[in-house]
């Protein structure tokens, strides 16, 4: 792992090219622009490759010097790697920054064997597919993990423990400030608690069983709403289970929101229900608005949240401990709140200003390697 503590000031300037090929702006993208945005106020020069309708082209507009428009297909992006060459040339870029798959990949094909070094920032959790291991071993890359989870998983598949630094993914704290009317039970006095969830609609994350346990749960309790913010291949089923057990008037499913911080800062409960994840960004930042958090038992979510203490933890599919768990927070609003006060310090560890500065060391330890 790597250790800052007797970090120097590279010697000349450092060059970071970022390479994202997504199209959307969802939790990866909204990393990106976060950094580069923050990494602005660093002695750094900032460039961006990624495609011609990527949001990160708004979104970093004031940040970065020059931008690479790059084509949508990794076959066509293999084809214009000469004229990415000469781009990297003639800006003196000598660092390379992937932030997602088909990144690495680009960026080993455009660094060889020359002075280019690489960092790679590994969100997912999964194991390293065999056809994809000639681009992780051998190519003196530096991994950001984002989470002591993902780091044992490297670690696993052979990355050697020196090349990987955990640096966190972050949060613009400020814009989840404390929410003093949720925490004063607000909610409760209105007659509604606000119970929510967010994330792609795919059968990792376990919306289903946030379904069953909403549907359970109503036959106890009858002052909760359920939002579910997202989409993706199971919006249908989630759908037809939600007509099955009769709970349109309870669960709404509104889309995409842009900005977290809006519907955290509404909500009174999130819950998780996800069965793997990298690190779950979702939870840091209810944590962030003041929002007492329930979750799945898994690696990644117990590096934030101690039961009882921090958020309730229920084994992955048990809808009836979720059940349980909800009830238990709809009735208590003093451990809601206990929960949310302790929570929003483990959030703060997440703070933009102090993560996008370990990355800047790193950039300097990387390129200071180099030299």
């Amino acid at each position: 792992m790597s250790n800052f503590a007797h970090w120097k000031r590279p010697r000349g300037m450092i060059k970071v090219l970022h390479i994202d090929t997504g199209l959307s702006y969802r939790g990866g993208q909204r990393q990106v622009a976060l950094l580069i945005n923050k990494l602005a106020a660093y002695d750094v020069r900032q460039y961006l490759a990624c495609p011609d309708k990527s949001p990160l082209t708004e979104k970093t507009f004031y940040s970065v010097e020059k931008r690479f428009s790059l084509s949508k297909t990794n076959f066509m992006r293999f084809l214009e790697r000469r004229e990415l060459r000469h781009f990297i040339e003639d800006h003196g870029i000598n660092l390379i920054h992937a932030h997602d798959s088909h990144s690495h990949s680009l960026a080993v094909i455009l660094a060889g064997k020359g002075r280019l070094r690489i960092v790679v920032t590994r969100r997912s959790s999964g194991k390293i597919g065999f056809g994809s291991r000639t681009k992780y071993l051998g190519h003196n890359i530096k991994y950001i993990a984002i989470s002591n989870y993902i780091r044992s998983m490297l670690i696993e598949d052979g990355i050697p423990e020196e090349d990987i630094a955990v640096i966190n993914s972050m949060i613009d704290i400020g814009r989840f400030d404390y929410c003093h009317g949720k925490m004063a039970g607000i909610g409760e006095k209105q007659g509604k608690i606000i119970i929510i969830s967010a994330g792609a609609f795919d059968s990792q994350k376990g919306f289903h069983d946030a379904i069953a346990a909403i549907s359970a749960a109503t036959r106890q309790r009858s002052d909760f709403n359920y939002i579910l913010y997202g989409d993706g291949p199971e919006k249908d089923r989630l759908l037809k289970e939600i007509s099955k057990n009769k709970l349109g008037d309870r669960i709404s499913l509104p889309g995409w929101h842009e900005d977290p911080s809006k519907y955290q800062r509404e909500a009174d409960i999130f819950v998780s229900t996800s069965y793997s994840e990298g690190l779950n960004m979702s939870i840091v930042e209810a944590m962030a608005a003041g929002t007492a958090v329930i979750a799945t038992d898994i690696p990644p979510h117990r590096e934030n949240i101690e039961h009882e203490r921090t958020g309730l933890l229920f084994s992955p599919g048990d809808s009836e401990k979720l059940a349980a768990n909800l009830i238990r927070l709809v009735e208590n609003h003093q451990l809601r709140r206990e929960i949310a006060k302790c929570a929003r310090i483990v959030a703060e560890k997440y703070d933009s200003h102090s993560i996008s500065e370990k990355v800047y060391r790193l950039y300097g330890e990387v390129v200071a390697e180099r030299a």
